[in-house]
């Protein structure tokens, strides 16, 4: 497995203005790399209490459905799309607002399970200055195309945009028009190929069409999924 940080500009919640902090990333080849407090991700080194946390995951999907629903430990993040158990790609986005007592998150469950995520990728990205979620929207394809959020009409001062693929020629080096590349990853193991990129634009408007994710490797030969969130100052 792999870990990424990227570190940048820090600061508060209050009045305080939105501000990226950085993002942390890893990838696994299996869930069992992800369900343990030894290996959880290290969110806590970037944030505080009362930052913003919206994380992200992407694998393809292996053997056959949990037998009881897996969750998050550490941190309770807000599911915005639970799609873990979907094919083309399995994919997640959720937040969590930093409490005083949080660790570092991981997936657990509560029986060994009989299915495992090949080439999971998990991206986390920390903002201070926000203080709610607004609205999402979701887009998906199947087999063709690129990762294009789909238009969100809210009032936001911070806009997230996520890009989910199983596909082994399209890694994401080019976020939508306007948006900053926040992390971009890409797991190839037991014979499938997963990848994610999160970005984000700090802009106060009512609605937002972000152009496609884009990667200098050409389109996607398989499945993707792209989730976009609005969130207030």
């Amino acid at each position: 497995m792999l870990w990424h940080k990227a570190i940048g500009a820090g600061g508060f919640g209050g009045n305080a203005p939105i501000e990226y902090v950085g993002s942390v990333s890893k990838t696994s080849d299996y869930v069992s790399g992800f369900d343990s407090s030894a290996e959880a991700l290290d969110v806590l080194s970037l944030a505080s209490p009362g930052d913003l946390v919206v994380i992200g995951m992407t694998a393809t999907l292996g053997g056959t459905p949990f037998a009881e629903p897996w969750f998050w430990a550490g941190m309770d993040f807000t599911a915005i799309y639970d799609e873990m158990y979907d094919s083309d790609p399995s994919a997640y986005f959720g937040y969590r607002f930093v409490q005083s007592g949080d660790s570092n998150p991981y997936i657990d469950y509560p029986s060994i399970p009989d299915v495992r995520w090949n080439s999971l990728n998990v991206i986390a990205s920390v903002f201070s200055g926000v203080s709610s979620f607004v609205a999402s929207s979701r887009r998906g394809g199947s087999s063709s195309g690129v990762p294009n959020p789909r238009l969100l009409t809210a009032n936001g001062d911070l806009w997230i945009a996520t890009a989910h693929t199983e596909d082994d020629g399209f890694i994401v080096d080019t976020p939508p028009t306007g948006y900053t590349l926040a992390a971009a990853t890409d797991e190839n193991g037991s014979g499938s190929y997963a990848t994610m990129a999160t970005a984000y634009k700090i802009e106060t408007l009512s609605s937002d069409d972000p152009s496609a994710f884009s990667s200098s490797e050409g389109t996607l030969n398989d499945g993707w999924k792209s989730f976009l969130a609005a969130f207030s100052d």
